[in-house]
């Protein structure tokens, strides 16, 4: 189990084991948020502001070599392992507005998946891999007050195409 500490901004992590009452904590040592296991348990993706802005970072679980994947003047944020190990999904607002990004686990292989003028937030893998359902405030809602516009759930094949309004 991977989480944040608040009072020290440190990600943590804890061995859960039926034959332990009482799991220890290991300090990973990395200031950040959102902390995202890769398929394997020995990676950890999250995402810092550690230098002035956010971006995504990915570390061993020991907390050693802690790498930068994302280095653009927006925000960076909410990243989230594919479940066949290969891709990262992650939020950014490099285009004006956040928008559903996807890239390689190195950081390579940048690309927009929503790719619209409205907020889009809330990213989540089908369990293949293949697609990924986001929520767009479209019709000029905003993400943080109830008012105009609609969320909406949409769905993207990983490759960009099919995207579509579920509701």
């Amino acid at each position: 189990l991977a989480y944040i500490s608040y009072d020290t901004g440190h990600i943590y992590w804890l061995e859960l084991n039926d034959d332990v009452d009482h799991p220890t904590s290991f300090d990973t040592g990395a200031v950040g948020f959102q902390p995202s296991w890769s398929v394997d348990g020995l990676r950890l993706f999250f995402f810092s502001d550690r230098d002035g802005n956010s971006e995504i970072y990915v570390m061993e679980s020991d907390g050693s070599s802690q790498t930068r994947l994302t280095d653009d003047p927006a925000p960076d944020y909410s990243p989230r392992w594919s479940p066949d190990g290969q891709h990262l999904l992650f939020i950014s607002e490099r285009d004006g507005n956040a928008e559903v990004y996807m890239m390689n686990t190195d950081g390579s292989g940048l690309l927009n998946l929503s790719n619209d003028p409205a907020h889009d937030e809330f990213a989540f893998w089908s369990p293949d891999s293949t697609r990924i359902v986001y929520v767009s405030y479209q019709n000029g809602a905003d993400p943080h007050s109830i008012g105009e516009g609609n969320a909406e759930i949409f769905i993207v094949n990983a490759d960009g195409s099919g995207k579509m309004n579920l509701t």
